[in-house]
């Protein structure tokens, strides 16, 4: 959450950045909840810091000049608001999803990253260790063969008429730079709600976390719990990796 946004509070500097977030919030209506509008996010956040760290200073001056370095109200000296900015504050991501890790079992198992919000969304997403970033990706596409789920759509609150899937559907495919293909499962069961066609243009928004999710699947509701409990929690992954 950021203060008042009101132009008349901020500088012509952070007005312009902050016209920015607006206009991605817009145009992202998934996206913006899944780290799309992340850049501009850390933009305003950060200037926003530094006019509180100028008006922080400005103020001490004048406090100063009139020998009134304790500020207090009602007898309570109040701290710097400096004193509580935390300079690497977690992302969108960090605060409201959790990771899980999955391994589609085959001869030649990839890892793949579920972030799983509290309110079911869950975006999917190479895990960093997977083969294909190694190396580095060639392309994606959301042409599987059979069906293209760049055409999946979605209509209404319910969501309705997007592309059921399972655990092990393909959701797209991804060829590294020694032109070795890699099918996408779609790591859970449910329905596709997106995917993101970004990273179709730009195959190095897929290292980037966030910005770089593949899709994005519903699962119902009462299915929620037997498909964390068949994910790999952060730590067992990384207990995996030793």
């Amino acid at each position: 959450m950021h203060t008042d946004l009101s132009p008349h509070l901020h500088t012509s500097e952070c007005n312009e950045l902050i016209s920015k977030l607006k206009a991605c919030h817009e145009n992202n209506a998934f996206g913006k909840f899944l780290g799309a509008c992340n850049k501009f996010d850390s933009q305003v956040v950060e200037c926003l810091h530094q006019e509180r760290v100028r008006r922080s200073a400005a103020n001490r001056a004048r406090a100063k000049k009139h020998h009134q370095e304790d500020f207090s109200i009602t007898g309570i000296k109040v701290p710097s608001i400096t004193e509580d900015h935390v300079e690497n504050y977690p992302s969108v991501v960090d605060r409201f999803f959790t990771k899980y890790f999955y391994r589609k079992a085959c001869s030649n198992p990839q890892p793949y990253k579920v972030f799983f919000h509290s309110n079911r969304i869950c975006m999917i997403s190479l895990a960093p260790e997977h083969e294909a970033l190694k190396v580095g990706v060639k392309s994606i596409t959301f042409d599987i063969g059979n069906t293209n789920r760049s055409q999946n759509q979605v209509k209404g609150k319910g969501k309705k008429g997007g592309m059921i899937l399972q655990h092990d559907s393909a959701i797209a495919i991804v060829t590294d730079k020694n032109d070795v293909t890699y099918k996408v499962p779609s790591c859970i069961q449910g329905k596709l709600i997106e995917v993101n066609e970004r990273v179709v243009k730009d195959v190095s928004l897929l290292g980037k976390e966030g910005d770089g999710y593949i899709a994005v699947v519903l699962p119902k509701p009462e299915h929620c719990d037997d498909i964390k409990s068949s994910l790999m929690t952060q730590e067992q992954y990384l207990s995996t990796l030793i």
